[in-house]
């Protein structure tokens, strides 16, 4: 029941200005980067999907993730169980370069909707929501990103593919453009940030973070 929608990709800016003074220097530098067509969920995967995917293959995905409703992002999932979910799905996570085209757009934006921080209505965060957890996962339609896609900023983290690297972005600019995606690796990319986050720094979608531990179920995590 995944939708999907078709990012066509080619060239455009990655990455953050060196004069972004809310920049992080693992943003940096921007770059003009190329990157194949490819296709992506409009929603997170929820609750009730994660389900299917249990109930079909009875992988141990452990219980923490079943506490929220259908409709929500399902949390509480490794990126070892996300992998898992992508491979019995035949889909997998974006690369980071392709998250950030989706959720910023040829435009560069800097959040998914627009270059201006909100007071509320188009991203999920603790400070804008009487809500204390997740949110469903279609709501904020006007926080939406240029290709439709929803939540690329608030409500959780979303694991990625790659393998985490502080100078991907310096690699990519020399033109290096193959992402490190290493078995085994512990460290892994995320991005969007979540409800739990304060700084409006971190819902900017070049934003870059990562987790320490590719087997952890993070309770502001999903995919």
């Amino acid at each position: 029941g995944t939708e999907l929608v078709l990012i066509p990709g080619g060239r455009f800016w990655l990455g953050s200005e060196e004069n972004d003074c809310d920049a992080y220097d693992d943003e940096k530098p921007r770059h003009l980067h190329c990157i194949s067509p490819f296709y992506l969920a409009l929603y997170c995967v929820t609750v009730a999907q994660f389900r299917c995917f249990i109930n079909e293959t009875n992988y141990d995905g452990g219980e923490l993730w079943r506490q929220d409703p259908d409709d929500h992002p399902v949390r509480y999932v490794s990126w070892l169980d996300v992998h898992a979910y992508c491979e019995w799905s035949q889909l997998r996570l974006p690369y980071e370069a392709e998250w950030e085209l989706a959720a910023r757009g040829y435009q560069g934006f800097r959040y998914p909707w627009g270059d201006t921080w909100p007071e509320g209505g188009k991203v999920h965060w603790d400070r804008h929501s009487l809500l204390t957890e997740t949110t469903k996962v279609h709501d904020y339609a006007d926080g939406v990103s240029p290709f439709g896609a929803y939540q690329m900023s608030g409500n959780l983290w979303e694991w990625c593919l790659d393998s985490w690297d502080t100078i991907s972005y310096k690699r990519y600019a020399s033109g290096k453009f193959r992402p490190l995606d290493q078995a085994g690796v512990q460290l892994r990319g995320a991005r969007c940030a979540s409800w739990t986050d304060q700084d409006p720094r971190e819902f900017r979608g070049a934003h870059r973070s990562f987790s320490i531990d590719q087997n952890q179920r993070y309770p502001n995590f999903g995919f």
